[in-house]
Formats: C-alpha cells, structure tokens, sequence
C-alpha cells in the first residue's frame, strides 16, 4: 500500500468505501435510583411510648427530642413532612415540630 493509498484509500480513484460503524451493543436505560422512605411505623411506635396517640391531639415536639426518638439522616424539621402527614391522615394526630432555630412571630412584638 501507498503513501497516497493509505490517505485516500482504494488507490485513490476516489471510491471510497463507507465506514463501518462500531458495533453497538443494545442499551439498557439506567435503573432510576429511588430513595426508600423512612420507616414511619417505627417512629409511630417510638412516639406511642413516650405520648398518648389519640384521634385530636396535637403534639408539640423539639426537633432536638424528635431525632432522638425518631432518627434522621437529613437534621431538619422538613425531613419528618411524611410522619407528620402518616400521624394525621392515619390517626387524626397533628404533629408539631419546633427548633431552637425556628423564629417565633411573638418573640418580635
């Protein structure tokens, strides 16, 4: 083969052949990747040991106390929105959370 070949290809007449494409191999899309929610029946029964869990209740709770009895990963009030959601949905509970963070509105006055 020539210099002229080996940049042309097919001797230079100017015929050339297509390229082969690389093989491909038939692609799986990517499992998405969920998170499990947090076990809420086992928070729900940490919090029936320490409160009375009654249909009208209101429970206040620091945030402090809460990660105690109910671990989270993620330390703020927003990471407990599906047990607030359980416990009044399921048990009629309302469930307050407050932090040391948290402002209150009458602490301004």
């Amino acid at each position: 083969m020539t210099f002229l070949q080996t940049i042309f290809g097919n001797g230079g007449t100017g015929t050339k052949t297509p390229p082969t494409p690389p093989e491909t191999k038939p692609t799986t899309p990517p499992e998405p990747q969920t998170t499990t929610p947090p076990d809420n029946d086992g928070d729900i029964e940490a919090l029936k040991e320490m409160y009375e869990l009654k249909a009208g209740t209101t429970l206040e709770v620091e945030l402090a106390r809460l990660l105690v009895l109910c671990p989270r990963r993620r330390r703020r009030i927003d990471a407990y929105a599906g047990l607030v959601k359980k416990l009044r949905v399921q048990y009629g509970v309302e469930l307050r959370i407050y932090s040391q963070k948290t402002k209150n509105n009458d602490a301004k006055n």
